[in-house]
């Protein structure tokens, strides 16, 4: 990874790819502990009170895991990684590219419209927890 950019595409795809196991993960827990919670039979009150904290620990885990860790994952990876690795590298002297369209666009391309919308919640987070010098540099 040698920017910001490296590091926020990277982080994009990675929740991407986890998106769809997490899903399927939680789905299948919470239909199965739902029908606990409408129980109403002999034992129905005991099993009400195993699986609310149960429902609550698996739609926590999901917020974590795809809203909250990103974001915290990019600011200590920027700030106490590729940071100091960048200073000790030096400035790189600029080369002519072909400037092409990103891959987690969302335009034209096979990846969901999620990973675009990602993106762009995980982008306007970021950048407004950014000290200002680096808010400039964007």
């Amino acid at each position: 990874m040698n920017s910001w950019d490296d590091l926020r595409e990277a982080i994009v795809v990675g929740a991407v790819k986890r998106l769809r196991p997490k899903v399927m993960t939680v789905a299948c827990m919470l239909f199965g502990l739902l029908p606990i919670m409408w129980s109403v039979g002999t034992g129905g009150d005991v099993m009400k009170r195993i699986a609310t904290p149960m429902i609550g620990g698996i739609i926590t885990s999901f917020l974590m895991e795809l809203i909250i860790y990103p974001p915290v994952f990019a600011i200590w990876k920027w700030n106490f990684e590729l940071k100091a690795q960048l200073k000790q590298q030096g400035p790189k002297p600029l080369e002519p590219t072909n400037i092409q369209e990103p891959v987690h666009a969302g335009r034209g391309n096979d990846l969901p419209y999620a990973v675009a919308s990602f993106d762009r919640v995980f982008s306007s987070f970021m950048f407004r927890h950014l000290p200002p010098d680096e808010k400039a540099e964007r």
